[in-house]
Parts: structure tokens; sequence; C-alpha cells
């Protein structure tokens, strides 16, 4: 598996660190027609029968697999492409236009090896689950990888970023679009997607819920909520929750303590800082992801011990001990500097390799 790059544009020479985006950099539209519209009777059967199918070989293997709501990528426009923006308004760098997807449509489409995305900069026909991927850079120029475990449901065994998907549930869940949209803007029904309590397999959070009944809820609660909203404070907390995702990824998976204060986008400095989101980059089934680039205060010794030492809802998602750390000042020129420093036979997310190219590639 490789990556694409959907932004900055595959011709665009190396981005020095000035090519990295801020929140105030990023707009993204919120709307009912960013949801996965090819659908069909056939394609809900299909999404059913193949969730009971995973759910019951997670049950055998001990993997851990539950639904969830994600924000589906449905396209994107960068600078330059400015038709229709107000005059007065600033210009944002980059653009994304997202919708509601889950997990479930993901497996099916961006997420089997059998998927055939259609040719674009985002396949149409895909779930394009937006997930986010954070290359952490410590005190002494480190960059941190780790091994994923046997438990997830892709990619085990390979080496990572921290990273996820940020969350609508936590975003329409937000007080302050609450108060705009009274009693509309809620989180989803538990009895479509329950709160993952457990990370047992057997938990119930392996919910039967049939497709066709989750989609149909997340599109009424974008066609008759979100238009109640404000639109800027929308898309200010829809940005705020993909930078928001990407600093909770690196504090959850790596162990990192916080208390001491920090921040997920902040000039001062901290434990963890987002210095900004580096690239957009889809894998070779079209799945897309935010790729971010961040830094800590800690050496690289002491993000492994905490790493080491972690414990919590993610702990499940990484090898114990598989920390690896790759000084950033392996040689530049070399083809690919930081594939030298991997263990014989390591393999990295495609997302990941965004990560770490974006790192090498910065002057």
């Amino acid at each position: 598996m490789s990556y694409r790059r959907l932004w900055p544009a595959a011709s665009s020479p190396s981005q020095p660190e000035k090519g990295l985006l801020g929140p105030s950099d990023i707009r993204c539209c919120l709307t009912a027609s960013g949801a996965l519209r090819d659908t069909t009777d056939d394609f809900d059967t299909r999404c059913d029968a193949y969730w009971s199918q995973r759910t019951a070989t997670a049950q055998t293997s001990g993997a851990v697999l539950f639904n969830e709501m994600k924000f589906r990528l449905a396209g994107f426009s960068a600078a330059g492409d400015d038709a229709g923006v107000p005059e007065g308004v600033p210009r944002a760098r980059l653009e994304l236009e997202l919708g509601l997807t889950d997990y479930r449509e993901h497996l099916v489409t961006n997420g089997s090896t059998s998927f055939v995305p259609r040719a674009g900069g985002v396949p149409s026909n895909g779930a394009n689950a937006l997930g986010v991927e954070c290359v952490l850079l410590t005190s002494d120029r480190q960059a941190v990888l780790f091994r994923r475990s046997p438990r997830v449901s892709q990619y085990a065994g390979w080496f990572c970023c921290p990273g996820g998907h940020a969350e609508p549930r936590r975003l329409l869940s937000n007080t302050a679009l609450l108060s705009i949209a009274p009693g509309r803007l809620i989180p989803p029904p538990p009895s479509l997607f329950p709160p993952p309590t457990s990370h047992d397999p057997s938990a119930s959070s392996m919910q039967p819920t049939q497709t066709a009944t989750l989609r149909e809820w997340r599109n009424d609660l974008l066609a008759e909520a979100l238009p109640m909203c404000d639109e800027q404070r929308l898309r200010d907390a829809t940005v705020a929750e993909l930078f928001h995702a990407a600093w909770d990824e690196i504090v959850e998976e790596l162990g990192i303590d916080t208390s001491h204060g920090s921040e997920p986008a902040s000039a001062s400095p901290s434990c963890v800082r987002i210095r900004g989101l580096a690239a957009l980059v889809v894998d070779d089934l079209g799945k897309p992801d935010a790729v971010f680039v961040a830094e800590t205060s800690l050496s690289a010794a002491a993000v492994k011990k905490s790493f080491d030492a972690r414990v919590g809802a993610d702990a499940f998602e990484s090898d114990v001990n598989s920390l690896l750390c790759i000084p950033c000042s392996v040689d530049r020129a070399s083809r690919d500097p930081w594939r030298s420093m991997l263990p014989l036979g390591a393999q990295v997310t495609p997302p990941s390799a965004a990560c770490l190219d974006a790192v090498w590639n910065m002057s």
C-alpha cells in the first residue's frame, strides 16, 4: 500500500515549515450533500453482512471492532479556487467539503481490498472516512513511531505514527452549537451508536443496527439540523475538532501526561503542540487522511517512558515496548532517509509514511 498526495499538489516543491496550515488557513463545510450517494439495497445488504462477519471474527480472534460516525471527505479545493467567496472574506488555503459516514461503510469501501475507487481526487463511491495522522517530533529531534497490535482491525503489525479520526459525535455535542439550534444538534441516539464502554470484543458495542437506518439518521441530522446553525461558528468548530483529534491521538496513544498544560494549537511552549497540517493524502483504496506535524518538549527517552507505562482506552492499539524513534538528522540526500532506520522487514502505514515524508521534505 502506498499514498498519493492531494494537497499540496504532487507537482509542488517540497514544503518549508511556512507551508504548514493552522486553523485559520482551513475552512470546513459540513453539508448533507457530502454523504455517500452511491448506495443501493444491495450495498446496504453487503454492509450488514460484512459487518456481521467481521464482528463474529473479532469475537473469536480477540480483535476490537465497534462502529462510530466519521467525517466523510467529499471533496476539497486549494488556494486559487476562490469562485463564489464573497469580497472581504479571508481566503482559506485549503477548503474541505465534509459529510458524515461511519466505520461500517468504510470497511465495505475504502477498507476493503476488493474495493475499486473511482478515479479523481477522492473517490465518489467511497466512504472516505477522513483520518488524522500525526508525526510527533521530540525535543531532541526524533520522529516517533510504534507497532500496531494484533487487536486492531487494519494494518496489524505495521508501524505507524499516532493517528485516528476526528469525532462528529464530539462536534455535535458542542454546547456552543447546541445553543444555536436547541434540541436539534444532539449526540446520536444510543440505540444507533452506543458508546464503546469496553474494549472487550464480546461487548455490546458491536451493535447490529442496519446500515440503512444509520444513514437515514445521519441524513436527517444534516438536512434538518445543521442549516439552523450559524455557518461560521459551525465551520470553526469543525476545524477545531480536526486539530483537537490530532492532539488527542498523540497524547492518548503515546500515554503523554498533559497535566502541566498543553493545547492542540498554540504559539506558547507546551508539552505537546500541533504545528500545523502538512498534507492531505489518500491511500491506494482512496482512504483520505489529514497529515499533521506536532512537537513536544519531551525527549525521545521521556516519550518512550510514557509509552511503555501507558494505560487507557487506546493502549490496546499498539504493542508493548514497540516505540521507535527516528533521528531527523538522518541524511536527507538519500533516497529513503527514514526507511533506512526501520527494523528489517518492517512496514509503515500509508498515512504515516506521508507524515515522515512531510518532515523530511521540510527545509
